[in-house]
């Protein structure tokens, strides 16, 4: 008689918007050995555009599924369990046994874990516990997460509902700004949770991935953090806005990269925007490529990927989603359809452009 297989063990990904949870997902994968064991991505993204998973994509993983335009634990819990499904049936061998060594969940800025801990359990008992959450981790930006933690309830909870807390970001401050949070987190933390510093978003993959965490399994009959604070399941999702901003143009042109750094990733200020991603269009040394944005309170990265259109953006040079603090969504549309009405942001055949928003 064959030995059953020992679930697939899930590791949730948790932080608030612009934390650093794609920087250090990349580090683990990194340092997996060779050949890697088979890791499969599920990746909830707020906005509707996949920039972080297509940087994960590029590295070794044995499939990826990405949840747009809402959160895994209100309006797309019910996605859930189809794309753990699609995950699994997409890696079964000749056997016909699942052939994945771990998945990770990546949540959006917004999720939070208990709640998605729950929906978890529910879908491990569906799929014959085939799956089982292994642990809950929780990223901290410790140049921004004592602001916006005072205004932020959901902010709060992931860091209290965990069982690693990561310190990210905290090289600018020092060891004053990672004290100052720490002071703040024994105010939040309910229990002896560890707590690790990265090195400018690198962590150890053994403190990751195998940690014997307990947030999986203690919650069933429990009263849920944010239940007993008093907050309605979705309330969290008051706490921002998304906007969607499409740059549609005549013909074939570019973004003028340099307007779009200087009038609206420079101007942004970081207590009414928490991330901006997308992708632009740019001519550099006469080469059209597409440029992938990741900015994140006041600080951007940008990658460059294979300049084509897609079928989809044809007649587009840039695609953008703004995550914003709640009520900024009215000022940015005014301040976007502005500035793009009266400056041509467009060079090459392109003419004067304008921005289709969508909230």
């Amino acid at each position: 008689m064959s030995t059953p297989k020992p679930p697939i063990p899930i590791t949730l990904l948790t932080g608030f918007l612009g934390s650093g949870k794609t920087t250090l997902l990349l580090s683990l994968l990194a340092q997996l050995p060779t050949p890697p064991p088979r890791l499969a991505l599920l990746k909830n993204e707020l906005g509707s555009l996949p920039v972080d998973s297509i940087l994960t994509g590029q590295s070794a993983l044995a499939g990826t599924k990405e949840l747009l335009n809402g959160c895994l634990c209100c309006n797309l819990v019910g996605s859930l369990e189809d794309g753990l499904r699609e995950l699994l049936e997409g890696s079964r061998d000749e056997k016909g046994e699942y052939g994945l060594d771990r998945i990770v969940i990546e949540t959006s800025g917004s999720a939070l874990p208990a709640t998605l801990v729950v929906e978890l359990r529910r879908v491990c008992a569906v799929l014959n516990n085939a799956v089982e959450v292994e642990g809950v981790i929780s990223v901290i930006d410790c140049e921004n997460w004592t602001g916006y933690a005072d205004r932020s309830y959901t902010a709060k909870l992931q860091a209290e509902f965990t069982d690693l807390v990561v310190l990210n970001k905290w090289e600018d401050g020092g060891e004053r700004k990672v004290d100052e949070v720490r002071d703040r987190l024994g105010d939040v933390l309910k229990e002896d949770v560890p707590v690790v510093k990265s090195n400018y978003g690198w962590v150890d993959v053994s403190l990751v991935f195998g940690i014997e965490g307990k947030k999986g399994q203690e919650i069933e009959g429990s009263v849920l953090p944010h239940e007993r604070e008093g907050h309605r399941h979705g309330s969290h999702e008051q706490e921002v806005d998304v906007l969607n901003v499409g740059l549609p143009v005549e013909g074939e042109g570019t973004l003028d990269w340099e307007w779009w750094r200087e009038n609206v990733l420079e101007s942004a200020q970081k207590d009414e925007t928490f991330r901006i991603k997308g992708w632009g269009l740019v001519r550099e040394d006469g080469v059209t490529k597409k440029k992938m944005l990741n900015w994140a309170f006041g600080r951007w990265k940008t990658f460059d990927v294979d300049g084509e259109r897609d079928e989809a953006d044809k007649g587009v040079v840039g695609r953008f989603t703004f995550v914003l603090a709640k009520g900024e969504a009215p000022r940015w549309k005014y301040r976007l359809q502005k500035k793009l009405k009266t400056t041509k942001v467009v060079d090459g055949t392109g003419g004067a452009i304008q921005v289709d928003v969508v909230a």
